[in-house]
């Protein structure tokens, strides 16, 4: 699973997911944003998750990887 939370850089979040997707991983993107599975990262990119952390959607899966993004606060 790659979390994402607003203002992540926008390669932290798509190099993980593009690299472990390529190699034939299973990878769920999971929104630890408010209820939005959009997310916009840095620079006004906007990413789809395919799940949200809080929503529960995530509790009952297995994962053997967890990427997690940090947010910068100035």
């Amino acid at each position: 699973m790659v979390t994402l939370v607003a203002g992540t850089e926008p390669v932290e979040a798509a190099v993980p997911i593009d690299v472990l997707r390529r190699a034939g991983a299973d990878v769920t993107v999971a929104s630890a944003d408010d209820g939005e599975l959009v997310v916009e990262v840095k620079y006004g990119v906007r990413i789809v998750a395919d799940a949200l952390v809080a929503g529960g959607d995530c509790a009952a899966a297995h994962f053997d990887l967890l990427v997690l993004q940090v947010r910068t606060i100035y």
